[in-house]
């Protein structure tokens, strides 16, 4: 019986040893997972802000060249008065001196209506309305 008990403890010995080098086993495996997911998490935190960082540039960006294209549109629309206001002088101007020193009503009436079809084909515009965003003026 001594050697049936010696035989038993042998085998629970090895059976203890066999779990403890399984649990050694897992705890290393168990560290290494920890590891990675401690190295997962740093990347999304990093991804995250790098992300956000983006979205705060991108906004920026986005605004500037938003409001520096409202500027420039309201000041093509200022060119665009000015050149027309010089048409309608210019023309009123040519007019006036084309129908000489004692022009005829019937001078005065061709003069008229060419000088209002210029007016009205050369109009100001208003540019506090030109490119008006979303909710600025």
């Amino acid at each position: 019986m001594t050697e049936y008990l010696k035989t038993a403890a042998e085998k629970a010995i090895h059976d203890l040893q066999d779990q403890v080098d399984h649990a050694q086993d897992s705890a290393a495996r168990a560290e290494t997972s920890a590891a990675r997911a401690e190295t997962s998490a740093n990347r999304w935190k990093k991804l995250t802000v790098g992300a956000l960082a983006l979205a705060v540039v991108v906004a920026v960006l986005g605004t500037w060249f938003f409001f520096g294209l409202r500027q420039q549109a309201r000041n093509s629309c200022r060119i665009g008065n000015d050149r027309a206001m010089g048409t309608v002088t210019v023309i009123d101007e040519l007019v006036t001196l084309l129908e000489g020193p004692h022009p005829t009503a019937a001078t005065k009436q061709k003069a008229a209506d060419y000088e209002a079809y210029v007016a009205a084909h050369n109009p100001q515009r208003d540019c506090s309305h030109v490119y008006p965003g979303f909710w600025l003026p």
